[in-house]
C-alpha cells in the first residue's frame, strides 16, 4: 500500500471518532464532550496506521485483509 492509502485510512478512522463524540455531544448539548475527540482520534489514527502497516508488511495476522 501507498501513503496517500495509509493517510487516507487515518485522516477516515479520525473523522469517524470526532463525528461520533460530536454526535453524543450534540445530543446531551455538552459540547465539551468533542474535546475528549482530538486524543482519542489522534489514537484511532495512530492505531489504523499501524494496523495497516503490520498487515502490509508480510507479517499478516488474523485478521488481516
Amino acid at each position: 500500500m501507498s501513503l496517500p492509502v495509509f493517510l487516507a485510512a487515518s485522516l477516515g478512522a479520525a473523522l469517524v471518532v470526532v463525528l461520533v463524540f460530536f454526535a453524543i455531544g450534540a445530543a446531551t448539548n455538552r459540547h465539551r464532550v468533542v474535546d475528549v475527540a482530538w486524543g482519542t482520534g489522534f489514537a484511532a489514527a495512530d492505531l489504523s496506521f499501524v494496523f495497516r502497516r503490520r498487515c502490509s508488511a508480510g507479517r499478516a495476522r488474523r485478521g488481516c485483509r
